[in-house]
């Protein structure tokens, strides 16, 4: 799943109600959040302005809670 998430004044971002500490040299910037439910991962990328690139700044614990259901693929 993949969010635009605006960073807050005290550095942090928000992703489903839960707030994750991030940078606070980013205030007010955006940054994208993927969860990754399969490595139950919460990754954290930043694009500076006028850059073609995007880095991956943070990467959290994020334990997925409750039971995973394996989607059969079809594609």
């Amino acid at each position: 799943m993949h969010f635009i998430r605006q960073v807050k004044e005290n550095g942090a971002i928000s992703v489903l109600n839960e707030d994750n500490d991030f940078d606070k040299s980013l205030v007010y910037e955006y940054a994208w959040a993927t969860i990754d439910t399969k490595q139950e991962q919460l990754m954290i990328y930043y694009r500076e302005k006028n850059e073609e690139e995007v880095s991956l700044i943070k990467i959290y614990e994020y334990k997925v809670r409750g039971n995973v259901k394996i989607f059969e693929e079809k594609f």
